[in-house]
């Protein structure tokens, strides 16, 4: 099937059948997000998969969550809920501002979204969607009585239902007393005493976009910009990682660090490392001569016509009640170490432990959203750090020099991945990563040019060809104009105007444990229609809804077979489907071990087990890979693919990167150092 601008016109078609179809018997796995410090080139993040067997009811006693809470799709407190009231919660995961634009999208089309219940880990997010009509008032007494008025929407549209304070962590042993005294205000991080001695999360994060929008609403954006040059200034490591920022201050890397204060209930709570970095380092609660610390909300409101009305608000309100806001890992607060909403609850002894402190309820909450596009772009101007970066370091982010090109990476391997290396050591232009997702991206890349008709990126590479496709229909990209790209990509994998072109393949296809199946079988398998056959029924691991590998697929079934029989094959798959594994080495291993007995997997994670340890060796050597569609279109795949962004500062830079990438010698299968490869499409296999 070759790439065309319809794509996402399927992939949303494909979310919202996925979602109908969800209403089959199942086993959820849910996955758990695991924070990883990047300081260098390429960090490998692992996948981890927790199982947690859970059954989904076939009746419509349900309530369907948009939430950007990384903590897996089934947390304790969802099960408490479950067990109280027996309506099953259902939770499509992202980032806060990419299922906002999921949310916007969805009422957009119908007036109504799959979800019935938005919850974010922002303020901002929630208070943009309330202002856009994408809530409705809950219309709750218990709601409204249960939660403190400052961290609920004056208008019932959302509720504040835990709460994390940004504040200062440092190293005593590397700091005066005085020194620590003279920090109280977030501004006076910008003091030049600090050079040098200051790590801060990178501004790509919505943690630091957030603080900083309250230093814009304290003092004003010429101050504010002032105040964040200084802290700019200061920094010697942008981490994207509180936890990496802790262990950096008790590592002596840094003195000085801002981080939200669960992070240290954690290690205060973990294993004897995780202790020990805890008893290296101090909290001191910010700006408590003033307004009092800058916090944030997790938060959730009903979505506009909501389906499942009445399940939404019984969800908002357990989770709102006293008894559910409590210290221990059951309830909300407790579940992350955070702060309860309701004033009647108390948080678990560890946090209790960190001293009293106040709020800065002096910016309301509702007002964070209003603030959020003008702090990311003081940040730009102030040269504060988009990325991880050691500060002075020939590959810092903060380098200077115009010799540089900036990329907006989803691409998850690590800012500096060993082909963009090889780049610079071919051409010495220097590559700056900024890193998320592809929608998330593409919304910042929407925001900056709607902002300032140019993006501080030259490149966006995205892991999915829909997003690509879409920006360059919006006149996000430009045509890069060059042969060379042109010549090496083959015509199918590239966009025919010029906008971007596809740097390597991932092809989606099946694998089976070919001591439990027979030849017969996997014979009978060569469309994905075919996995509906009832004759697999309790043998097959998918990947879930929620992530863009299945909508992706499953467009292609809307766009093979027309809406009505690819909603009934998804319907047939649905009902096989034994479990649901958000990692697709996880499914591997799970067809491995016969807890299955087929999967469908990208083709690369066959090669990294290929390439593994003896473990990984075992698994690969326990399954086998059969490319799918062979009789028909072929198999489906997706590239990761980049383009140039419109008015480019760096254009010529963005160009050749792309060129470079795209050379038959850097497409090809040569090894580098320490078991990397030079090459794009082999860092993936």
């Amino acid at each position: 099937m070759k790439l065309k601008s319809r794509f996402m016109l399927f992939a949303l078609s494909a979310l919202v059948m996925l979602f109908i179809t969800a209403c089959q018997p199942q086993v959820v796995t849910e996955t758990v997000e695991v924070e990883v410090e990047v300081t260098r080139e390429v960090e490998v993040v692992e996948e981890v998969e927790v199982v947690r067997e859970v059954e989904v009811p076939a009746e419509s006693n349900i309530v369907n969550v948009y939430s950007s809470r990384h903590y897996g799709d089934l947390e304790a407190p969802f099960v408490a809920f479950t067990e109280a009231t027996g309506i099953e919660v259902r939770v499509s995961a992202g980032s806060p501002r990419d299922l906002l634009n999921r949310l916007r999208a969805d009422i957009a089309r119908g007036d109504r979204s799959v979800a019935d219940v938005f919850l974010a880990i922002d303020a901002g997010v929630l208070s943009l969607a309330a202002e856009e009509g994408l809530l409705q008032p809950h219309g709750s007494d218990a709601i409204t009585s249960s939660i403190a008025p400052e961290f609920q929407d004056p208008d019932g549209n959302w509720a504040g239902l835990s709460i994390r304070a940004r504040t200062l962590v440092y190293n005593p042993a590397n700091t005066t007393e005085e020194e620590v005294a003279a920090i109280n205000q977030y501004a006076d991080l910008a003091n030049p005493e600090l050079a040098g001695r200051l790590c801060m999360r990178p501004a790509s994060h919505i943690y630091t976009v957030s603080l900083f929008s309250s230093l814009i609403n304290e003092w004003g954006i010429e101050t504010a910009t002032a105040a964040t040059e200084g802290i700019a200034n200061n920094v010697t490591r942008y981490i994207n990682s509180d936890t990496g920022q802790i262990r950096a201050v008790a590592a002596g890397e840094c003195d000085f660090a801002i981080v939200n204060h669960y992070y240290m209930g954690r290690l205060a709570q973990g294993d004897a490392d995780a202790k020990a970095t805890f008893d290296a380092v101090q909290l001191k609660w910010m700006n408590q001569e003033k307004d009092g610390v800058f916090f944030n909300v997790n938060g959730a409101g009903v979505v506009k016509n909501a389906e499942n009305f009445d399940n939404a608000v019984a969800f908002i309100e357990f989770l709102a009640a006293t008894e559910n806001q409590c210290g221990s890992p059951t309830c909300f607060p407790g579940s992350n170490n955070e702060f309860p909403t309701n004033p009647s609850a108390e948080p678990n002894e560890v946090i209790a432990g960190f001293g009293d402190f106040q709020y800065n309820t002096a910016y309301g909450l509702s007002q964070y959203g209003s603030l959020q596009e003008e702090s990311v772009a003081m940040l730009e101007a102030a040269g504060y750090g988009f990325a991880e970066a050691v500060v002075g370091e020939e590959s810092s982010m903060m380098m200077d020099g115009s010799n540089v090109v900036n990329v907006y990476s989803s691409r998850h391997y690590g800012d500096l991945e060993a082909p963009f290396v090889a780049f610079t050591e071919a051409t010495g232009i220097e590559v700056r990563v900024s890193a998320g997702s592809p929608r998330d991206l593409l919304n910042r890349l929407r925001a900056d040019i709607a902002r300032g008709d140019r993006s501080v990126a030259d490149v966006f590479l995205a892991i999915d060809a829909g997003v690509l496709s879409l920006a360059a229909e919006e006149g996000l990209l430009q045509p890069h104009g060059s042969d060379a790209i042109t010549s090496n990509i083959a015509p199918e994998f590239q966009d025919p105007d010029g906008n971007w072109a596809g740097l390597s393949i991932r092809a989606r296809t099946l694998v089976y444990n070919p001591a439990n199946t027979t030849e017969e079988e996997v014979a009978a398998i060569n469309d994905y229609a075919d996995l509906a056959n009832p004759a697999l029924a309790g043998r097959l691991c998918m990947r879930p809804a929620s992530h863009i590998y299945t909508v992706s697929l499953f467009s292609s079934l809307i766009n093979e077979w027309g809406l009505e029989t690819a909603t009934a094959a998804t319907e047939g798959i649905a009902n096989n489907v034994v479990r649901y594994i958000n990692s697709d080495t996880g499914q591997i291993r799970a067809v491995a071990a016969g807890e299955c007995d087929f999967a469908i997997v990208n083709h690369y994670y066959m090669g990294r087990l290929a390439q593994g340890d003896d473990a990984a060796q075992e698994t690969f050597n326990a399954v086998q890979l059969k490319w799918m569609n062979q009789g028909k279109d072929g198999v489906f795949f997706n590239v990761n693919g980049a383009g140039v962004v419109k008015n480019a500062e760096n254009f010529d830079n963005a160009v050749a990167f792309i060129e470079f990438l795209a050379a038959t010698e850097n497409q090809g299968w040569s090894r580098r150092s320490r078991g990397r490869s030079r090459c794009l499409r082999r860092c993936r296999v």
